[in-house]
């Protein structure tokens, strides 16, 4: 029994020792590499200066937008769209959608985009029966709905003026 314990014993400190050496080894890789690394760095220090005064941060900034786009704006202008609500005068909230569905649909074609805009600006207007009345008109063009809802909550409002105070 007390030789298989020590042999046993004595597989384990080699074990012990063998993993020792591979941690030294690999410490050792990691040492070299980090110098590496460094003197890579300490190297290339002015060409990063020298790039940026040679190019413009202007043309860095034309040729990444040339090359990627405006297309990760588009997600965020359509969030933008659907949480802005008509808290202003109805004319400058249908300039705001039309704009907004410009930036947020550009690779629509116009009528898809003017029919957007229009149901937008329809489910956005805080009345409830100017807006099932512009929705049941079925307005194709977004400055028809402001027009026919700007007009309808005129006469609204002129008929809830009493007579003797005309």
């Amino acid at each position: 029994m007390d030789e298989k314990f020590e042999m046993l014993l004595a597989m384990m400190k080699e074990m012990k020792s063998g993993l020792e050496n591979k941690m030294e080894v690999g410490q050792e890789e990691m040492r070299s590499g980090q110098e590496r690394l460094e003197q890579e760095m300490r190297s290339r220090s002015g060409q990063e200066e020298q790039f940026l005064t040679t190019h413009p941060v202007v043309t860095i900034e034309n040729s990444l937008e040339s090359r990627f786009g405006d297309s990760h704006f588009t997600q965020f202008y359509r969030t933008e769209n659907k949480t802005t609500k008509a808290k202003r005068k109805p004319s400058s909230f249908s300039a705001d959608v039309e704009r907004l569905m410009s930036l947020a649909y550009a690779e629509c074609p116009l009528n898809v985009r003017e029919s957007l805009a229009v149901q937008f600006f329809v489910d956005a207007i805080r009345d409830k029966e100017t807006q099932l009345s512009t929705r049941l008109m079925d307005f194709m063009y977004l400055k028809s709905a402001l027009k026919y809802s700007m007009e309808f909550e005129s006469v609204k409002t002129a008929s809830k003026i009493p007579l003797h105070a005309r």
